[in-house]
Parts: structure tokens; C-alpha cells; sequence
């Protein structure tokens, strides 16, 4: 399969190497730079909502240190109870949900 560039500078197979001149490059160098002045970039709402969601998402703590120590207190105190009907039925789940 043959790729070809769609650039003819990035073709540098088929170009001797230092054959580019050096007019190009201080054009193409010159077009990037006056063109650059006048970019912008514009977000959509959607976006601009995940980046707030994002920041939010990042002030919640990785581990709920109340949930933790609830959990550790009835462990210490016999209360915990388990459920091993409940795991099993999701392990099944998750196994069928990869089939």
C-alpha cells in the first residue's frame, strides 16, 4: 500500500534530504505565524459544562472517610453484616455480561 503526504514537504521519501529550499521554510514559517494572531478557539455548552462538572468532580474526596469509619465501627462492633447471596448474583451478572 502506498501513503502518500498530503503535505509535499512531509514527502521526504521521495525528496533528497536538504532539497527543500530555503525560501519555503521561511514562507511557510511566516503564514503560520501571521495567521496565528488571529486564531481562536470557541467552546461548545456542552463543553463548557463538563469542564465545570470536571472541576466539581475534583473537590469530592477519593474515599468517604465517614463511610469508612462506619463500616470499620461495625465490623469492630459484630454489626456488619454480609450478604453472600447479593455477591454471588452480581459475580454471576458480571460473568454473563462479558459473555
Amino acid at each position: 500500500m502506498n501513503i502518500k503526504p498530503t503535505r509535499a514537504d512531509l514527502n521526504q521519501g521521495s525528496q533528497r534530504a536538504g532539497s527543500t529550499s530555503e525560501k519555503s521554510r521561511t514562507d511557510s514559517r511566516d503564514g503560520a505565524s501571521s495567521t496565528g494572531q488571529n486564531d481562536s478557539v470557541t467552546l461548545t455548552t456542552a463543553a463548557t459544562e463538563m469542564l465545570k462538572l470536571e472541576a466539581s468532580l475534583s473537590q469530592i474526596p477519593d474515599i468517604d472517610s465517614q463511610r469508612v469509619n462506619a463500616i470499620k465501627t461495625a465490623i469492630a462492633d459484630g454489626q456488619y453484616q454480609i450478604d453472600t447471596d447479593k455477591i454471588v448474583k452480581k459475580l454471576l451478572q458480571t460473568e454473563r455480561d462479558l459473555l
